[in-house]
């Protein structure tokens, strides 16, 4: 969302790299390309400009290992010069070594100078600005401060190239606002959101493998999914998001998302004439003993183990799944502060017209 929206303020064709593995798979998950899991056809479409992935610049294996470094000797590898959006005290980029073993290129990097930062005066500060890092890379007239500044990094194989002119490239784009306020995406008007990010949608065939899912947890095969209410809890690494004073494990209860259910649900029939009897949670927890909690209020869940999940599409798919499945919603329950939480809320707001609240992930009394 981030990078098509900078192409755009930046005049640039934005080049979607492919999905690599992070903390939520491991590396045998592989690379995926964008395009398997979003439609982004459509969605060059509907903003009316080229909107293109790496696949469509250059070849590369989809399947090749992400842990294999390409050599020096290699004929198709190409070197690129970067720009690096890691905070000021900070020595060195925010190395993308997966993304550069699949794609086979070798990164150096530059850092961005300091107009690009939403605190320039806080050498800490993780935010730029979309108005500010557009600049610099304006064709033919990139703002001055784009020029002469020293080499933040060489690369592994030991280049030593400025940002390129022809091909603009960024280390990390997550922490990008217009400069309003950090975290922006996370706001209803947030201008990436309401202008690109909106208009990425799933494919129809992730669209369809969710709803087989959906139709065969909540037993409807064969017949149309009834209006339902999504529920995303995160628990993972929210363990340790706790109050001073407080011992973690810090998980919102149960019974706050049942509340915050409830609310949503009396103000869809209230509001929209519409009955959402039934419930759908997909969440990052594995204990066993959370899931007979879930089902001890009657709600739905996406059951990977008995779906044989892992084994029919691979490691990537749980979590894909879940975030189309969680989209089909009339209304929408989330856990605050959670980016696929916010996003999912966005999808149901503009694509179903629903509702939707974020439960404070806070442990309260």
């Amino acid at each position: 969302m981030h990078l098509i929206y900078l192409g755009i303020q930046s005049e640039r064709i934005p080049v979607i790299p492919p999905v690599t593995p992070s903390s939520h798979v491991s590396n045998k998950a592989g690379a995926l390309r964008f395009s398997r899991v979003f439609n982004i056809s459509a969605t060059s479409k509907i903003l009316r400009r080229p909107v293109l992935e790496w696949a469509h610049v250059k070849e590369y294996q989809e399947n090749a290992s992400v842990s294999i470094i390409p050599q020096g000797t290699d004929p198709s590898v190409e070197q690129l010069g970067c720009w690096s959006v890691r905070q000021r005290n900070f020595p060195t980029p925010i190395w993308v070594p997966i993304a550069e073993n699949v794609l086979k290129v070798d990164l150096s990097f530059t850092r961005v100078p300091p107009i690009a930062f939403f605190d320039e005066a806080n050498q800490g500060d993780v935010h730029t600005k979309f108005s500010a890092l557009a600049s610099l890379i304006m064709p033919k007239y990139p703002h001055p401060a784009s020029k002469g500044l020293p080499l933040m990094a060489k690369s592994r194989l030991g280049s030593s190239l400025p940002p390129g002119e022809h091909m603009a490239c960024f280390d990390f784009l997550y922490y990008v606002s217009s400069g309003l306020r950090r975290h922006e995406f996370e706001n209803r008007w947030s201008p990436a959101w309401n202008s690109v990010g909106t208009h990425i949608r799933f494919t129809d065939e992730l669209v369809m493998l969710a709803r087989g899912y959906i139709q065969r947890a909540m037993g409807l095969e064969g017949e149309i999914i009834p209006p339902i209410i999504t529920l995303h809890i995160r628990r993972g690494d929210f363990r340790n998001h706790c109050k001073k004073g407080m011992v973690p494990p810090c998980y919102v209860p149960l019974q706050k998302y049942h509340d915050a259910i409830e609310s949503v649900r009396t103000e869809l029939l209230a509001t929209q004439n519409i009955n959402a009897t039934r419930v759908l949670v997909a969440s990052d927890e594995r204990d066993p003993e959370f899931w007979k909690e879930v089902s001890g209020y009657g709600w739905h869940y996406l059951n990977h183990t008995a779906e044989q999940t892992l084994k029919r599409y691979g490691e990537w798919y749980p979590v894909l799944i879940d975030a189309a499945a969680l989209s089909i919603g009339s209304g929408f329950i989330g856990t605050k502060s959670s980016t696929f939480s916010v996003l999912t809320a966005r999808r149901v707001e503009d694509w179903n017209g629903g509702l939707t609240e974020l439960v404070d992930y806070f442990a309260k009394d």
